[in-house]
């Protein structure tokens, strides 16, 4: 589902514990790493377009952030911070200047996060797949713990691609609008939690923060496919506001449910047929390559873009 990221971790060369505030010592006396000081944010180079930095410890104690500079000049940024609605790891954030890349300064500049402070949580990041951003957290010895496969589709296509999308008997699909607000919420939890389990644990308390991103949702082109006794069998939630590209993510509430490939297709066909409706002719899924019942009926639509892996370092 959209929602928009114990041992210690291995300094780099020449990278030394420093206290917040202060510069952390690399092996290139001329570049200086020191944490992000509530000046720095108003910094925008070219290549940190569209990148929001953040001062040191913006939020609180875990979330770290760190610059590489020469002669003043901004070559360098890392942040990392815990996740409300996933804790048990931070998120890590690394931009380069395209001129510096290649010289070891993303590898500084994590070691230098890590000096920052005690936390002891390893790093999780997320990349194109084989992108330089990938093969940088390969050479950090990160490993791929699930991938997000091209999502992309033309909505008129992935229309005719899903045909009918037949239902079980007793089942029907319903806009999410006509759906009492905690059943919705309840199939919202319940989805999102099994859909993670084993490979990025929630944290405790996070079904507030998961449902401030849900309720964002266009709960008219949103669907729920309702079984018999009125229960909600699959979700699909769509983001038509969503940039660059309206999104729509779509499974069962339950990981074991019956026909739950045929109930996916038939929220996703609704909830495309309400978008296309609006206007919207393209938009980008949202999953996993391990959603048991999305996965096969992505693998039906003539879906684009790249694949993105979420690695988790050591």
């Amino acid at each position: 589902m959209r929602f928009r990221r114990s041992g210690a971790r291995n300094r780099g060369p020449g990278v030394a514990k420093a206290a917040k505030g202060a510069p952390v010592p690399c092996d290139d006396a001329a570049v200086i790493l020191r944490p992000v000081a509530p000046a720095d944010v108003e910094r925008t180079p070219s290549w940190l377009s569209g990148f929001v930095l953040h001062r040191d410890g913006w939020r609180d104690q875990a979330s770290r952030a760190v610059l590489a500079e020469e002669d003043g000049q901004l070559l360098g940024v890392a942040q990392a911070y815990a996740g409300r609605v996933h804790d048990s790891r931070l998120y890590l954030d690394v931009r380069v200047d395209p001129g510096r890349r290649r010289q070891g300064l993303g590898t500084r500049l994590v070691s230098g996060l890590t000096g920052l402070g005690p936390d002891s949580r390893p790093f999780r990041a997320r990349a194109s797949s084989g992108s330089p951003a990938h093969r940088f957290l390969e050479a950090l010895g990160g490993v791929i713990v699930q991938t997000c496969p091209p999502m992309e589709v033309g909505v008129p296509a992935a229309l005719a691609a899903l045909g009918l999308a037949p239902l079980p008997d007793g089942v029907r699909t319903v806009p999410a609008s006509a759906v009492a607000v905690a059943d919705l919420d309840q199939a919202v939890v319940g989805q999102y939690r099994w859909q993670h389990d084993g490979w990025a644990p929630v944290a405790e308390g996070f079904e507030r923060w998961l449902l401030q991103s849900a309720h964002e949702a266009d709960l008219d082109a949103s669907t729920c496919a309702v079984g018999p006794a009125g229960d909600v069998l699959a979700l699909a939630l769509a983001y038509p506001g969503d940039a660059p590209l309206p999104v729509l993510t779509v499974e069962t509430t339950a990981r074991r449910t019956a026909d739950g490939e045929a109930l996916v297709a038939a929220c996703a066909l609704r909830s495309l047929d309400a978008l296309r409706a609006s206007g919207i002719e393209r938009l980008t899924f949202d999953g996993h390559v391990s959603d048991p019942h999305f996965a096969p009926v992505l693998s039906r639509l003539p879906a684009t873009g790249d694949a993105i892996v979420i690695v988790d370092l050591p």
